[in-house]
């Protein structure tokens, strides 16, 4: 396994590494900026986006270079000068920047990442080593005091007759004059700076260095009673603070070829060029690439579908109760929608859905929605982008989602927390035509992409089911 990935699309200096790409294929670039399903939602293209396209277009760069090295440039024809413009229009095709992080490999096996946050110590509502934050599992809150100086404990709780306790506080050095106790239905006291602990109904000490302490009741406290203390941490004392700890999790991912072919016949091609005054193989090129994106995009939403959580799943009929008018029912499904995100909150941490997948019947109901637009080019997509609900970008998938099956996903563009990787490895290609060797009037054109694709974090999917 190769870890040059690692270091290609490096977080801290991503920003810059997209302005070198930008710079080396502004045309490209541009095209790509203007034309792709991200500005057809009008999102931003964040700076991994961009290194990835400039990663793929060097990729192809790379290939031409090692087939001049074998003495084969040829074998490309016009290929080279027309492969980035062909890359640049399938990567603005796809629909996979919004459904997947993009991370191209420069080796056929990769990995690709998730970003966890781990406590180092106990205290805030964790345990030491506990997870605060992980793409694979809802987000802990803790409590609220990570890392906070003020501190709340309780010290002991009280015995019938016994009037001496004490104890130890493990966070120290202490603030002076910070030091507070409290003994419900007792009184409270309050350290007066010099350790010792004076207060009504009993008095004690605190050693601020070593978090020694020690309370005296002036009568018997009774059994069951609770003594609690809140105390500030002296911060510019303490050997150390608080700590959490960000690392990388991985996992393999191996490239696999999509390739397609087309034969186009002389005649056929004399005829095809006399009618539309353009040749049937550039024509033929451009429906395989248009396949090969509808592939990936369905291969896609395959691998989304087999990671939805077991059981997350809700339910919305479009058909009105008796008595209210359909008009009116169709307001209910904003309350099945928000239902919906409540459950990919609860699976994920996500706040919202911001990324719909509709089967048939269910992108008909959506488009009869007040708050839906239909994308320009829907008429010509089987398995793309179809339009917008309340904003958010809805992929009709006719034929691989459940015809009445509508599938919520958050894909907040965080490079390390998404529902789907997609690594390239040899981005879109088209070959030159090759004539056949049997029959001289008939000749083969191919198309192939060489990646990789897996699911990442299924809790960031749940469906809704409108029937």
């Amino acid at each position: 396994m190769s870890v040059k990935t690692l270091a290609e699309i490096n977080e801290a200096s991503v920003d810059d590494q997209a302005n070198v790409y930008a710079d080396k294929y502004q045309e490209h670039f541009d095209v790509y900026m203007s034309h792709s399903s991200k500005a057809k939602v009008q999102e931003a293209m964040s700076p991994y986006e961009l290194v990835a396209l400039g990663q793929q277009l060097d990729q192809f760069s790379s290939y031409a270079q090692f087939t001049e090295s074998q003495g084969n440039l040829g074998s490309l024809g016009t290929i080279p000068q027309v492969a980035l413009d062909v890359i640049t229009a399938s990567v603005g095709a796809s629909i996979l920047p919004l459904l997947a992080s993009i991370q191209p490999m420069s080796e056929e096996h990769g990995i690709v990442y998730y970003k966890q946050i781990k406590a180092l110590q106990s205290g805030g509502g964790y345990n030491a080593g506990g997870v605060i934050a992980s793409p694979l599992s809802l987000d802990n809150p803790g409590n609220g005091t990570l890392g906070g100086a003020r501190k709340q404990a309780t010290l002991d709780t009280t015995v019938d007759a016994d009037t001496t306790y004490s104890g130890n506080i493990t966070t120290v050095p202490l603030r002076p004059y910070m030091f507070e106790v409290n003994v419900a239905g007792i009184g409270n006291g309050k350290d007066d700076g010099q350790g010792k602990i004076l207060g009504f109904g009993f008095s004690g000490t605190v050693d601020y260095a070593t978090g020694a302490w020690a309370i005296n009741f002036a009568a018997n406290p009774g059994a069951g009673k609770a003594i609690v203390a809140i105390f500030d941490i002296d911060v510019d004392s303490r050997e150390s603070i608080d700590k959490i700890q960000g690392s990388l999790l991985t996992k393999d991912i191996r490239a696999e070829v999509w390739a397609l072919g087309a034969d186009v016949g002389a005649f056929a091609n004399y005829a095809f060029s006399q009618r539309f005054g353009r040749s049937a193989t550039d024509e033929v090129a451009a429906d395989l690439t248009t396949e090969l994106t509808r592939v990936l995009n369905t291969n896609a939403i395959v691998k989304l579908l087999a990671n939805i959580p077991v059981g997350a799943t809700d339910s919305w009929s479009p058909t009105a109760p008796d008595g209210v008018s359909y008009a009116e029912h169709k307001l209910t499904f904003i309350d099945a929608i928000a239902k919906s995100e409540a459950r990919l909150h609860a699976q994920s941490g996500a706040s919202v859905a911001n990324r719909y997948i509709a089967g048939k019947s269910a992108a008909a109901v959506l488009r009869g929605m007040p708050d839906f637009q239909i994308a320009p080019d829907a008429a010509t997509v089987a398995v793309g982008l179809y339009g917008f609900y309340d904003g958010v970008p809805v992929i009709r998938a006719t034929g691989v989602v459940g015809d009445n099956d509508l599938i919520l996903l958050s894909n907040t563009g965080n490079y390390f927390n998404a529902p789907l990787a997609y690594a390239p490895f040899m981005p879109l290609m088209v070959t030159n035509t090759v004539q056949s060797p049997s029959n001289p009037f008939r000749s083969t054109t191919a198309a192939g992409v060489w990646a990789g694709m897996t699911s990442l974090n299924g809790n960031l999917s749940t469906k809704l089911v409108l029937a």
